[in-house]
């Protein structure tokens, strides 16, 4: 259903400002602007709240931004850090919806470590509850959000993780895991998972090779992606031989990928609050 909006009030531009930061250590809306207050501290109409908008261009490594100025509330668009490095516009008001989509990764994460390192054979149905809100829902949803920013590498990684928990948490409902009781019993049950999680890995090692790529990508999301793909790959292996040594091994190679969802969450956290973390970013 489309729904009509009013159309946007115009904004007069009072003042433009550019900001040369060759070191691309600005990455954030609240960086901009404390750097921007520190530049002009003899005049009183700049402030943080007389900062509407910002647009980046990067030429030769240097980053450049224009900044409109107007006194008052402020219009528009905020300017939004994204973990790939790019400068990301989201509605004001809206918080960094990547936060809780890697949080929500991170958790459901840990849990399936847990289960894969305590009862390795057993069932993983303790984790229905995290596995379709957590991980599945609210990451598939934040993915939209961070879309909506303009963000496609992390918006597309979060959707696309995200539908992979919804589908694995709806698999452990009875009503609909039971459609796969048609291979129990036979080879074709561990040859079946084994394609669907190697798909899944392939994915992963995809999504590894483009964050060494990726303007503004880092070494922690290649870490984290890396230790995904790993563990996919382990567990196609345990359900192709059987053997639960390598279902161990893949319970070890989620715990780094949970703890630096579990990091990379804080640091978007932070850089919302204008404090920037270490992530490893690679310079192109």
């Amino acid at each position: 259903m489309e729904m009509s909006m009013p159309a946007p009030t115009p904004i007069q531009r009072n003042t433009d400002y550019t900001l040369v930061d060759s070191e691309n250590t600005l990455t954030t809306a609240t960086a901009l602007q404390q750097h921007l207050i520190t530049s002009n501290n003899s005049n009183p109409d700049v402030s943080a709240k007389s900062i509407f908008c910002v647009e980046k261009t990067t030429t030769n490594h240097h980053n450049y931004y224009d900044i409109e100025r107007h006194a008052g509330v402020i219009g528009g668009n905020m300017l939004n850090p994204s973990s790939s490095g790019n400068s990301r516009k989201r509605l004001i008001g809206m918080g960094d919806p990547s936060v809780i989509a890697n949080w929500g990764f991170a958790s459901v994460y840990m849990l399936m470590a847990l289960h894969k390192l305590v009862l390795p054979t057993n069932s993983n149905n303790f984790m229905f509850p995290v596995a379709l809100v957590y991980g599945g829902l609210a990451q598939f949803i934040a993915g939209f959000l961070k879309l909506l920013t303009g963000d496609t590498f992390n918006g597309t990684l979060f959707v696309s993780f995200g539908a992979y928990w919804l589908g694995a948490g709806a698999l452990m409902i009875p009503a609909i895991g039971g459609a796969l009781e048609v291979y129990a019993g036979t080879p074709d049950q561990g040859r079946t998972t084994a394609i669907y999680l190697l798909m899944w890995a392939t994915f992963a090692l995809m999504a590894v090779i483009i964050t060494t790529k990726l303007e503004g990508g880092s070494f922690i999301g290649t870490f984290c992606l890396s230790f995904v793909s790993l563990n996919l790959v382990l567990e196609a292996v345990y359900n192709l031989t059987g053997n639960v040594n390598w279902m161990y091994a893949s319970g070890v190679a989620c715990i780094p990928a949970s703890l630096s969802g579990y990091y990379i969450g804080i640091v978007d956290l932070f850089a919302d609050q204008g404090v920037q973390l270490w992530t490893g970013k690679y310079k192109h």
